[in-house]
């Protein structure tokens, strides 16, 4: 807003230290000031569907994107380039396609990170280059065959919700 780079002139660490701290704080906060019990995380994820079943819809968005990616890196030649090209990014500083090492430490090491963390804002402020690497339909392509796997499981899961869709459609008109 100010015209400032703020990461440019911060650099991404600081900002991600800074929002890192920013969000512990205020967590901390409404804990202490809460007037209820408060609940580990651990308990609320055991016992709560909700919870369930977005992990598994992520983990079937995750699983399509990888294998969209994979077959369209098969076609190139290329296996494994993204992850590999965004552990390059994160580990070694690489900033350039044609300095990208496949490995199994910089496909392995990024996996490990994006699937514990999904530091997609991390990850797009170190590997910038990459986005022009990629051919813009194939991110798009990955995204709605996420999104769609993940709304199809969530459809097969819950017959109410079809039943109560196909009494009220979304699109009738009043």
């Amino acid at each position: 807003m100010t015209g400032v780079d703020v990461i440019g002139e911060s650099g991404w660490p600081a900002v991600l230290v800074g929002n890192l701290i920013g969000g512990v704080s205020l967590m901390s906060f409404l804990n202490v000031t809460s007037a209820t019990t408060p609940i580990p995380w651990w308990t609320i994820s055991g016992e709560s569907k909700v919870f369930k079943e977005g992990l598994v819809a992520g983990l079937v968005g995750a699983g399509t994107i990888t294998l969209w990616f994979l077959i369209i890196e098969m076609g190139r030649g290329q296996p494994f380039f993204t992850p590999g090209a965004l552990g390059s990014a994160l580990f070694l500083g690489s900033s350039d396609p044609t300095a990208v090492i496949v490995s199994v430490a910089t496909v392995a090491g990024y996996s490990i990170i994006h699937i514990g963390a999904f530091f997609m804002g991390l990850m797009a402020l170190s590997a910038e280059f990459l986005l022009s690497a990629l051919a813009w339909w194939a991110i798009v392509v990955g995204n709605v065959l996420a999104t769609a796997s993940m709304g199809y499981y969530l459809w097969a899961k819950h017959p109410k919700l079809r039943e109560a869709l196909a009494a009220n459609p979304i699109n009738k008109t009043a």
